[in-house]
């Protein structure tokens, strides 16, 4: 019972922390860098793949729903960024799924993290290329302006993330 107390109250906490996140951002363009991705990794990370995931969704219910928990203080799933959101639940089921058949192998998590990555751009990248540049046709331009210029920032947000949720160890035991 104390165990899953624990548990969803880490849970609830990864959510907020993406919440905080998202309301850290830098606009370049269409397109919003922030600090999301710091917290969905810090929340598989930190939560494992089922509790991770699971925060996850709950962020995205939450934006989906109105509350104003996304980048720039958005919520619904339309603009620019509506790709990387739902690229966000890709992103935390290929982590996880990843990391299941790969947990035996050295540098499985590395591998999972960057397989998952790659799924997160594919998405925002297909639907920024679609809705706003007019069809796939467009997806080399799409990758210069959603994906290029976020890939050393978006490496940092994931090694800290890395470094930080095997360091903290309230709630984790």
């Amino acid at each position: 019972m104390q165990k899953s107390i624990r548990k969803m109250t880490a849970t609830a906490i990864c959510v907020s922390l993406m919440c905080i996140c998202a309301f850290i951002s830098l606009p370049l363009g269409h397109i919003s860098m922030s600090l999301q991705l710091f917290g969905i990794y810090f929340a598989l990370y930190y939560l494992g793949p089922l509790y991770g995931t699971l925060s996850v969704v709950v962020y995205l219910l939450l934006g989906v729903v109105g509350l104003p928990v996304f980048s720039s203080f958005g919520g619904g799933i339309a603009g620019p960024s509506g790709g990387f959101l739902f690229g966000f639940l890709a992103l935390a089921l290929v982590y996880s799924l990843a990391l299941s058949l790969l947990k035996s192998i050295k540098g499985g998590q590395i591998i999972a993290t960057v397989l998952s990555l790659i799924t997160l751009y594919i998405c925002g990248s297909m639907y920024y290329s679609v809705v706003y540049l007019g069809g796939l046709d467009s997806i080399g331009a799409s990758l210069l302006a959603t994906v290029l210029p976020f890939i050393l920032p978006d490496i940092a947000k994931i090694a800290l993330a890395f470094f930080l949720a095997g360091r903290i160890t309230l709630l984790k035991k």
